[in-house]
């Protein structure tokens, strides 16, 4: 695939300025942004350089409000923000708990190695609760439906001899069975060229 390819399908015509600043955070050289959109890029890069430095989402949109953006483009820019470069504060609280329950085993190490174990309880509580022990990875996931039920039929002793006597064998004829006959109505088939 040649790079004009390449280019014809990241940008098309109609595409928003967040398809086209996607591009372009993509591939820089063959995606030149307009005056505008570089503007916006600037501001969607303060507001997660904001974010970086553990501003919450009320605070940014404070500062954007002070620099004459209006209310309600501060959180649709917020939004578009964590769309392009990621949500800063999911990230940031999955690293804490990971340095806690680091934290957390290294405690418990040290508890086992002084033979502490009014604090080893205390420790293995703590990476109980918070390492997530407690919660199944995929919530939708049922351990019943892997197990082997032992299945049960419960025929008429009709039926039961029936089934004996084939599995004896290994052949039955069901033309032998007491089959009633019902009553029906043949349908003729529609003309489609009517419908």
């Amino acid at each position: 695939m040649s790079k004009k390819d390449k280019r014809q399908m990241l940008v098309k015509r109609g595409d928003s300025t967040f398809d086209k600043i996607l591009a372009h955070h993509s591939n820089p050289e063959d995606f030149p942004l307009t005056t505008t959109e570089q503007k916006q890029l600037d501001r969607w890069r303060k507001i997660f350089s904001l974010m970086m430095n553990h501003y919450n989402k009320i605070e940014i949109v404070n500062q954007l409000v002070k620099d004459g953006l209006s209310q309600s483009q501060a959180y649709s820019d917020i939004k578009t923000t964590e769309a392009l470069f990621g949500n800063v504060m999911k990230a940031n609280k999955d690293f804490e708990r990971a340095l806690f329950i680091a934290d957390t085993k290294d405690f418990l190490r040290r508890c086992i190695q002084k033979q502490d174990r009014t604090n080893e309880a205390k420790a293995r509580l703590l990476l109980g609760r918070y390492g997530d022990f407690d919660k199944d990875d995929d919530p939708k996931f049922n351990p019943a439906k892997l197990e082997n039920p032992e299945i049960q039929f419960d025929l008429p002793p009709e039926y039961m001899a029936i089934l004996k006597q084939m599995m004896q064998g290994g052949v039955q004829d069901f033309n032998k069975l007491d089959v009633i006959n019902t009553e029906y109505e043949e349908l003729e088939k529609e003309d489609e060229s009517t419908e």
